[in-house]
């Protein structure tokens, strides 16, 4: 069962940096830059969130959360 947890923990890192680095890097883009295709940058800004998440997942990073 804590092998499952476990699992569990990594994959919330993930989602973790999806929806928080995710908005950070978002509203960071948005206020600096103030581009005119919002929607293609908020897509860019969630992807980059999700991508260090994934990073950190694989590098096991606990410090994230």
């Amino acid at each position: 069962m804590d092998e499952k947890l476990l699992k569990l923990e990594q994959w919330f890192i993930v989602l973790f940096a999806f929806v928080f680095f995710g908005s950070i890097f978002n509203a960071g883009v948005i206020y600096l830059f103030e581009p005119k295709n919002e929607f293609f940058f908020t897509i860019m800004s969630y992807l980059v969130g999700f991508l260090f998440g994934l990073v950190a997942k694989n590098k096991k990073w606990g410090w994230i959360v």
